[in-house]
């Protein structure tokens, strides 16, 4: 299109690693399908975004209202026998047409490609934030979303390399309040595991990050109750 649109997110893991960049263009049609879940993200969604929000039973006559790019969003879908209108197959190619589904009790997306005219899944991932949720439908493809979630990943590795050294330098500090110490041994507050965790961007690791993630929640929480210097 003419125009891009771009919008930011804070990547927070739970400390602050990142932001996310999401850009997009006009000629972009966003097609979220109105089922559970669906309006959160939907209202969240960028104003100026071309989104739209329809029921499962209306995709199968959604005009293309002049877009060649189609995403269309679901949340917690079986993705069975889902049927997109004829004008929209006639106004793309294939490769222009592609589909996500956010299981949010699982915290897995499913990417789709298309290909004569039914919906095939390319693979599940699964994720930690919603600022995932909106990078994967942002992403042009499944391979441009994982380049840029290793990328990220990288980030979290060296942001967490950084916290571990610090939590390991106030654990070693005589000064600190007896109380305070056991927050900072990174072998219990889930630094290390952080660490460990987040050198490649992966199903595994995402999966071992939940325990460090809720662990280091509970630290932060704890080094506010009482005063002490924060992990992060």
């Amino acid at each position: 299109g003419r125009k891009l649109f771009t919008w930011t997110l804070p990547w927070n893991i739970p400390f602050y690693v990142t932001n996310f960049l999401y850009i997009t263009g006009t000629n972009i049609k966003y097609i979220f399908i109105d089922e559970e879940n669906t309006l959160s993200f939907f209202n969240e969604f960028p104003e100026k975004a071309n989104k739209k929000l329809i029921s499962p039973n209306q995709l199968s006559n959604e005009p293309p209202e002049g877009n060649e790019i189609f995403k269309i969003i679901f949340f917690n879908s079986p993705m069975q026998n889902i049927e997109i209108s004829e004008e929209i197959i006639s106004s793309a190619k294939p490769e222009d047409i592609s589909a996500i589904n956010i299981n949010t009790a699982s915290k897995q997306i499913d990417f789709y490609y298309f290909e004569q005219g039914s919906f095939i899944l390319s693979d599940s991932i699964r994720y930690l934030t919603d600022s995932e949720i909106y990078a994967a439908i942002f992403s042009d493809s499944i391979d441009f979303y994982k380049c840029n979630m290793q990328k990220a990943f990288n980030r979290l590795y060296a942001v967490s390399s950084v916290l571990q050294q610090r939590a390991q330098s106030l654990f070693e500090n005589a000064l600190i309040d007896s109380s305070c110490i056991i927050l900072y041994n990174t072998e219990e507050n889930g630094l290390n595991a952080m660490k460990e965790n987040s050198n490649l961007f992966s199903n595994e690791n995402i999966n071992s990050l939940s325990i460090p993630i809720s662990k280091l929640i509970a630290v932060g929480q704890s080094a506010k109750e009482k005063s002490c210097p924060l992990v992060y």
